[in-house]
């Protein structure tokens, strides 16, 4: 995807979630496309950004990392979105299964892949800086996203949607604090 596609797709999956997951799930062989063209370009964006706040800002208050850190911190930032949205793909893809779904699997992968963009927007500019670690609150947005993509991506019935949805919205916060926690101390 060029960066104008991206832009344009972030947009509108953004303020119009629902007719832009009816014409998400009708394109079809899409979703090897949208990880190398969607995914990947925000994980890359992601871990830049970090690279560069880390560099220039340090990690604190008249603080700066070492190598070792900005290094540990940068790849933690581009490999979380490509984990979270494999881990939570196999995931929802079994889930659905549970659940009565009549998603296919592409489906599931392009539905979180777009799902998280609040996400990697708030990820992209909070690991600018320490001081902009607020603006991760409006990567909150992204759980409506999930939310709204279940009926057009998944095909949950509509009895089973909101178990469905908690779910995967607790294995996603399960996912990351692991993530975040458990990562750093193995890693270093």
């Amino acid at each position: 995807m060029k960066i104008e596609e991206i832009y344009e797709r972030a947009i509108a999956i953004m303020s119009r979630p629902g007719e832009t997951w009816e014409t998400i799930r009708v394109e079809t062989g899409q979703s090897i496309q949208v990880l190398k063209g969607y995914l990947l370009p925000f994980s890359l964006l992601i871990a830049a950004t970090s690279l560069f706040g880390q560099v220039m800002f340090g990690t604190g208050i008249g603080t700066y990392a070492g190598i070792a850190d900005v290094t540990t911190t940068v790849l933690m930032s581009f490999f979380t979105p490509l984990l979270l949205v494999f881990s939570l793909f196999m995931l929802s893809y079994l889930l659905g299964d549970f659940f009565g779904g009549t998603g296919k699997p592409g489906h599931h992968i392009v539905w979180l892949s777009y799902a998280f963009t609040p996400l990697y927007l708030a990820d992209t500019l909070s690991s600018l800086h320490w001081t902009f670690s607020w603006i991760m609150v409006f990567g909150l947005y992204s759980a409506y996203l999930l939310w709204t993509g279940i009926p057009y991506m998944c095909g949950i019935p509509a009895g089973k949607r909101f178990p469905f949805f908690v779910m995967i919205l607790l294995l996603t916060g399960l996912f990351l604090i692991l993530l975040y926690w458990l990562a750093p101390s193995i890693l270093l």
